[in-house]
């Protein structure tokens, strides 16, 4: 009975802590931002769709606003970057010293050992890509472009990571892809949605310490996956003939840092197999859904190439209009809709006008900015040609940030998009894509740590 009412106490005081904390101001230039409520602060106004609720906010609270995240309190921001001065144990969450040795050990690992020629492999896993689709292209069956997209760019990291490739006989629902394809769609589907344990801090050691001990964490089967690959790696390990990305790592930390090399080889193998295969995936519905457009670049190729003809890098300056469907694509569905989170290492006042402490979290809504209609006529069309010329190019250039931008952008960028371009100029260079019941693909996300398109089904016919 005591204890009962004991923790009646207890939990009423937390919550009017946790309202007061919410409240206080740090200066008389603090970002506005909603009305909060006790311990959820405003997790309950976040929707089904985070990043478009978070981007109609602004037009109430401004480009720069305070939301509050159970006890976390998080400043969005949707405007053009400022000089930040920001931080947040691997590539991705790696601080300081530690982060600046892997990023430079990896940058410059793919030009010392030329990881068995990038372009080589990308090259092969287009050819492999286009193969396969010839295959439903030729028999008449709709072709669902989400797993094969992934096979494509999961073989392309296996390759400049693991030295090792998933054969294109073996199913996309079997073997190593069958359980990859599962696991990463779990890991970027939870860490998207997150859950009242993440924000609470209160009954956070309670979950995190169960879940950790009793029933595990969705990242535990890749991690037990890439340990096993990092451990074969050891033991086989020629120090003087690195050959891939991981041995690179596991020479530099003189095999001292086993946990630390295999997070960064999942950075590589979660972000490097999603983000280009999803980007794939809504370039092809656009497609689908835009047939003008389409048919655009099949003659912009067909000028270049030939008709069906082999597409490869040395092409891509004389295709512009399809690299500026490229970039409309990763505008109107940039796949990390807020990227990672950042701290302050200092306190900030942007602009003269908001201020943002030292310590406090910083998400970007990346969606926002390449949907604002402040920098983008008609935001929501897709329109590849606001990207062509140099003066577009420039005018744009603060506002499309699809890879983030500063020191932290993405590592893998420019990989990515030479992946992008070899497999979407093939497929277009080839194939027709179509809805494959004849109707408009339902072109609306669904929502996690990346935006994807529903399941949709293509029709494949011979480019002529």
């Amino acid at each position: 009975m005591y204890l009962f009412l004991l923790i009646k106490i207890l939990f009423v005081v937390y919550c009017f802590y946790s309202y007061v904390s919410k409240l206080r101001k740090f200066s008389d230039h603090d970002p506005k931002g909603p009305s909060v409520l006790p311990v959820l602060g405003n997790l309950h106004q976040l929707g089904k769709s985070p990043h478009i609720t978070l981007m109609n906010m602004t037009k109430t609270y401004g480009d720069v606003f305070k939301f509050w995240m159970g006890d976390v309190s998080i400043k969005f921001k949707t405007q053009h970057l400022q000089s930040l001065a920001i931080t947040i144990k691997t590539l991705v969450s790696a601080r300081d010293e530690r982060w600046y040795h892997n990023r430079k050990l990896v940058a410059n690992s793919f030009t010392k050992t030329k990881l068995r020629s990038t372009v080589a492999v990308m090259e092969k896993q287009s050819e492999l890509f286009i193969s396969m689709m010839s295959q439903f292209q030729k028999s008449g069956e709709p072709f669902s472009p989400m797993k094969y997209c992934k096979k494509y760019a999961l073989n392309i990291i296996f390759s400049i990571v693991f030295a090792d490739e998933i054969p294109y006989e073996e199913g996309v629902d079997e073997g190593r892809l069958g359980m990859l394809v599962g696991w990463i769609d779990q890991i970027f589907k939870v860490g998207g949605a997150g859950s009242l344990f993440d924000y609470i801090t209160i009954i956070q050691p309670l979950f995190y310490g169960f879940k950790k001990f009793v029933i595990g964490t969705e990242m535990d089967p890749v991690y037990n996956f890439v340990a096993k690959i990092y451990d074969e790696h050891f033991e086989t390990l020629d120090r003087n003939n690195p050959r891939d990305l991981l041995d690179v790592l596991i020479i530099d930390s003189e095999g001292k840092d086993r946990h630390g090399v295999i997070a960064v080889s999942i950075d590589f193998l979660l972000a490097g197999t999603d983000t280009s295969a999803t980007t794939i995936e809504w370039f092809l519905l656009f497609m689908a859904n835009n047939p003008d457009v389409q048919e655009k670049i099949g003659k912009e190729l067909k000028e270049v190439v030939g008709v069906n003809g082999n597409v490869t890098l040395a092409n891509r300056n004389n295709t512009p209009y399809l690299v500026a469907a490229i970039k409309e694509t990763l505008r109107v569905r940039p796949v990390g809709p807020f990227g990672l989170p950042r701290q302050t290492r200092e306190s900030i006042l942007l602009n003269d006008q908001v201020f943002i402490p030292k310590g406090a979290q910083i998400l970007i809504n990346f969606y926002g900015l390449a949907h604002s209609e402040k920098h983008w006529s008609e935001p929501e069309k897709f329109q590849p040609e606001r990207f062509m010329g140099a003066s577009n190019e420039e005018k744009h250039a603060d506002f499309y940030l699809p890879f983030s931008a500063g020191p932290r952008n993405c590592v893998g960028m420019n990989l990515a998009n030479d992946e992008l371009y070899l497999a979407i100029s093939n497929i277009m260079s080839n194939f027709v894509v179509s809805s494959f019941d004849g109707k408009p693909i339902y072109d609306v996300e669904e929502y996690g740590l990346t935006i994807k398109p529903q399941p949709f089904l293509l029709k494949l016919d011979k480019r002529i």
